[in-house]
């Protein structure tokens, strides 16, 4: 193509400029489209069958289908493990993709009997549940599966797996928790400054907006303002930047499904969490009561196993690892990952490298 165009300029320089344009149009379709998609439910990634439905959570056990599923171990473990997740956000974080999925890992391990739970986001008519709803939840879950079981608690799971153990040292034969706050004043991240900083009235106030539950959004926003440049700004340079890069994309949108479904809180139950745990600091002062039971950490002496984030900046290291001061286990084996605080329970890393080393040298001790 020869000729000029406008204002002297060559005709296959305009052809070029509009050719451009077009396209750069077309990528800020496509970001927009992705930046304000509404999100879809996240889903379970191995096949899995409900054995247990309550009213606060269903209990998932895994199965596999696959025949030529690779297991990367020649040993195997009957004992249940049961991964107690987190009630904030979707409990999909346990698996979370087909190349991320800490349930995976342990099939993998030669755990052949995993479970999980999946907690239900709380409407107006559970606003009344409390922690005591909850632990009984899961006790149920182990009458059910049949004791004794390995809990793997992630985050609050982690806690509340510590808690029952306590309360049920027979039922639990060994405890694994990773990115868990067990002393919620050691090495305070921000959740923790915040939350011993604003009085009850503001959290009584975030319930009250809820109509009795806390609502999802108000998490996932607490979340984001912990990191606000990274949170409000940076995700959506970094998407613009990889619009028309077809994997990212897809992690993009697995992401934003995961994290961008709200998933309620009971409003006394939140109510107890902050006053009690992240306020008094109640579960290593030996006041914590579950279900009139006061909570006794030396009363637990099963083999403890810690995994941490190092990069985590809402359960630091130091929060959890506090808790082999507590407790009077005889094995304690602690481990650090190179992750965030999700990145502990489905980072590639964390689950090629640093998970497959922590249930080995688990299944080992139990054979000792």
């Amino acid at each position: 193509m020869s000729g000029t165009g406008m204002f002297g300029l060559p005709m296959e320089l305009w052809t070029e400029a509009v050719r451009w344009t077009g396209q750069q149009m077309q990528r800020q379709g496509r970001f927009l489209e992705l930046a304000f998609r509404v999100p879809d439910k996240p889903t379970w990634n191995t096949p899995n069958r409900v054995v247990l439905d309550l009213v606060p959570l269903r209990l998932r056990q895994f199965v596999v289908e696959d025949p030529d599923f690779v297991y990367h171990t020649d040993q195997y473990c009957d004992i249940p493990v049961i991964v107690v997740t987190p009630q904030v956000n979707h409990s999909t974080i346990c698996d979370y993709a087909p190349e991320q999925s800490l349930v995976t890992t342990l099939l993998q391990q030669g755990y052949s009997r995993v479970y999980a739970t999946e907690w239900k986001s709380a409407t107006q008519e559970r606003a009344h549940e409390t922690l005591d709803d909850s632990f009984q939840a899961i006790k149920d879950c182990i009458d059910e599966i049949g004791e004794p079981v390995r809990l793997l608690g992630l985050c609050q799971g982690g806690w509340m797996s510590m808690v029952h153990t306590a309360l049920h040292p027979d039922q639990v034969e060994s405890l694994i928790l990773a990115a868990a706050p067990i002393d919620f004043h050691t090495e305070p991240s921000g959740v923790n400054l915040m939350a011993r900083t604003y009085p009850m009235l503001f959290y009584h106030s975030l319930v009250a907006l809820g109509a009795g539950v806390l609502k999802g959004e108000f998490i996932s926003m607490g979340f984001d303002n912990l990191r606000p440049m990274e949170r409000h700004f940076g995700k959506y340079m970094s998407l613009f930047a990889h619009v028309d890069d077809h994997d990212f994309v897809e992690r993009y949108k697995r992401l934003t499904d995961w994290y961008g479904v709200p998933q309620h809180l009971p409003g006394r139950s939140y109510l107890q969490i902050v006053k009690e745990l992240f306020k008094k600091n109640s579960l290593i002062k030996g006041t914590f009561q579950i279900q009139g039971r006061t909570v006794d950490l030396a009363q637990v002496d099963c083999p403890l196993y810690m995994l941490a984030g190092s990069r985590d900046h809402i359960t630091r290291q130091g929060q959890l690892f506090a808790a082999e001061n507590y407790v009077s286990s005889s094995v304690i084996r602690k481990y650090t990952t190179d992750a965030g605080h999700i990145g502990v329970f489905m980072s590639r890393q964390a689950l090629k490298k640093d998970w497959p080393l922590l249930l080995q040298e688990m299944h080992q001790d139990s054979l000792r």
